[in-house]
């Protein structure tokens, strides 16, 4: 699955990050709310990125049918193991979670979770990228560092 970036770069999710968001769906009524970390590349020479892999819900997370909400200290040391593994090549990109609708949209709890993000977290671009995995779609957003822009981004 591939997007354009707003920098005219593609944001590539790898088979196994697909995976890991598609084992995560709720699509059914007694499922709650997942959601991790996004991990990947910078591309060399280009404006793509490509998310290889991602955290999935641990213990201390909280899960509940509209709301997720990450509290395990693991996401952070998986984030720290990566980064040491890759030799400083695997990066923390943002974040990802489900929602219990076909075509997901982000709640008003989303824009502000992210738009916190963007200024608290420490990362090596100019943006951090969100993702929602609905039942029939998975939707992207870029949420800019420079003016805490987010902004959707097209399936390409």
């Amino acid at each position: 699955m591939i997007f354009k970036t707003i920098n005219n770069g593609k944001l590539k999710i790898s088979f196994k990050a697909l995976e890991s968001f598609y084992q995560y769906q709720q699509d059914e009524p007694s499922k709650k709310e997942a959601g991790g970390l996004l991990l990947g590349r910078y591309i060399k020479n280009s404006n793509d990125i490509v998310i290889d892999k991602v955290t999935i819900p641990f213990g201390h997370d909280i899960r509940k049918r509209y709301f997720f909400l990450k509290k395990d200290l693991q996401h952070q040391i998986i984030i720290d193991q990566e980064w040491e593994s890759s030799e400083g090549t695997c990066n923390y990109l943002g974040g990802w979670h489900t929602h219990p609708e076909r075509t997901p949209s982000p709640s008003s709890f989303d824009i502000e979770s992210w738009r916190k993000k963007i200024v608290l977290d420490s990362f090596d671009h100019h943006s951090l990228f969100f993702i929602i995995v609905g039942i029939e779609e998975i939707k992207a957003w870029e949420a800019l560092a420079k003016n805490n822009v987010i902004i959707e981004l097209e399936k390409i």
